[in-house]
């Protein structure tokens, strides 16, 4: 995938990751339940970022897989990151968070249903799944709304802070 490889929606653009993202994500990161459904610990500091951010445009690089950061449209505020990874042989696995001043908007709803399109149309993919925490209504409604149905619910699915949490499956067909 080109370095300036982007996808645009009627008010995102998603594009390769850049390091002026870390700022806003690590300041995200202070805020309370930010990171509850996240599989990654808060930074301690900025630079710890930087190895992470080196390590996704590498993936994207070697087309391993593809994280791509979401900015407003209207004046390039940076909203959050949506990433395809392989599951499995044409099946690809979805994530995502967006940053707490943004929610709410639609935002990430609308970069999820870009990139399902995106995994279907370039990726040539089967099916594109969604993982979440089973307590997380935000993230499952954004899957729900993007005409995502529930596959199954994995009990114990990931440890959090030294609780299991069940995690939920959501998929979507070609």
């Amino acid at each position: 995938m080109k370095n300036d490889f982007r996808i645009e929606t009627e008010r995102l653009i998603l594009a390769k990751p850049q390091k002026s993202d870390l700022e806003v994500i690590f300041e995200a990161t202070r805020v309370k339940g930010f990171n509850d459904g996240m599989l990654w610990d808060p930074p301690e500091k900025i630079e710890d970022m930087y190895p992470f951010l080196d390590e996704l445009i590498k993936s994207w690089e070697k087309n391993l897989q593809y994280c791509f950061s979401i900015y407003e449209k209207e004046n390039n505020n940076f909203v959050g990151r949506v990433t395809l990874r392989p599951d499995s042989e044409a099946v690809w696995d979805l994530g995502y968070f967006i940053v707490p001043k943004q929610q709410s908007n639609g935002y990430m709803t609308e970069s999820v249903k870009a990139l399902i399109n995106f995994a279907f149309t370039t990726l040539k993919a089967k099916e594109v799944i969604g993982k979440v925490a089973d307590w997380n209504k935000s993230s499952r409604g954004v899957l729900i709304n993007s005409n995502m149905k529930l596959k199954e619910t994995n009990r114990d699915g990931f440890v959090r802070n030294g609780t299991v949490c069940d995690e939920e499956v959501y998929f979507i067909t070609n």
